[in-house]
């Protein structure tokens, strides 16, 4: 992963953003910001973005599958910051997509056009993205895909997620909430909400939850037990983690039953150099399911 940020590229204090990822998965993102007038809260946010991701499902199949996911868009955002708060944007974008299958797939390899209009609010307190102290998060991410701007399928995807740090001297917990709801419209498998993988019910391998709504909760606590060099970073943490989260289909909402309710619990060493956090992680969940992670980097 790397970040490249330019500011002051005009009298109005434009940046610019470019964030770009190499492995498995590869995205780049280019966004220029352009505050309506110097030290204004208002501002409009052409960009361009390119993704392609690996991703194992077993999204209306009995058998689970891989394919790699796809797209290109180019789309505007205007909106408004709230001082150190957060800000609101709204815009369009428009784009393509295609879906690879592997061999023995359910689904042929297909092409779709992208088109729709995006709302995105983030409010957000907390001390530190990586291991946070204190504040809250809230994020609202909507996405209404309409054949009036291009789209081969029309249909509704929200996601809201809230995070609430408290500490206690060198201790903290960190209560994770997120839904994800297609409003009862018919996504397409790859809009689809997933659940396994690390710190999305760790236990369980990612695609393990593929459906249209999802519910997933997490309660964190972690410990500081040494204090890193001040040239390589902040602290070292230990903590343990309790996952819960279940997924369903249009108009079948439900609550599984204690016997039922996917669940992973597990403990972890951490530490925050500054190229990023680095995790050892192991966990176990409701089905005898076992993971451990070897994890260098930010988790969203």
């Amino acid at each position: 992963l790397a970040s490249l940020r330019r500011a002051w590229l005009n009298r109005l204090d434009a940046e610019w953003r470019t964030d770009v990822e190499i492995g498995r998965d590869k995205a780049l993102y280019s966004e220029w910001y352009q505050p309506a007038s110097l030290g204004s809260e208002f501002f409009v946010a052409p960009h361009f973005s390119y993704r392609s991701d690996y991703r194992d499902a077993n999204f209306g199949s009995q058998q689970p599958f891989s394919y790699s996911l796809r797209t290109i868009d180019a789309g505007i955002e205007a909106g408004s910051v709230f001082g150190r708060w957060g800000e609101i944007r709204a815009g369009v974008l428009n784009g393509t997509g295609r879906v690879y299958h592997e061999d023995n797939s359910v689904y042929p390899n297909e092409s779709f056009a992208r088109g729709g209009y995006t709302l995105k609010l983030t409010l957000d307190q907390l001390d530190n993205v990586r291991f946070p102290h204190s504040g809250g998060l809230v994020r609202v991410d909507f996405f209404e895909s309409s054949d009036d701007l291009g789209a081969d399928l029309s249909y509704s995807r929200l996601l809201v997620e809230g995070r609430r740090a408290l500490s206690a001297g060198k201790n903290s917990v960190l209560l994770v909430g997120r839904l994800g709801s297609s409003l009862d419209t018919e996504t397409p498998f790859h809009e689809s909400f997933r659940l396994g993988g690390l710190f999305n019910l760790s236990a369980m391998t990612p695609g393990t939850i593929d459906t249209r709504n999802q519910i997933y909760m997490r309660a964190q606590y972690y410990r500081q037990i040494r204090q890193l060099p001040t040239l390589v970073g902040k602290g070292v943490y230990a903590g343990v983690m309790l996952e819960s989260g279940w997924g369903w289909e249009n108009k079948g909402f439900s609550v599984p039953d204690g016997r039922e309710l996917p669940w992973s619990a597990g403990g972890y060493l951490a530490a925050d150099p500054f190229i990023g956090p680095l995790y050892l992680l192991g966990a176990v969940g409701a089905e005898s399911e076992a993971a451990i992670y070897m994890a260098l980097g930010t988790n969203f």
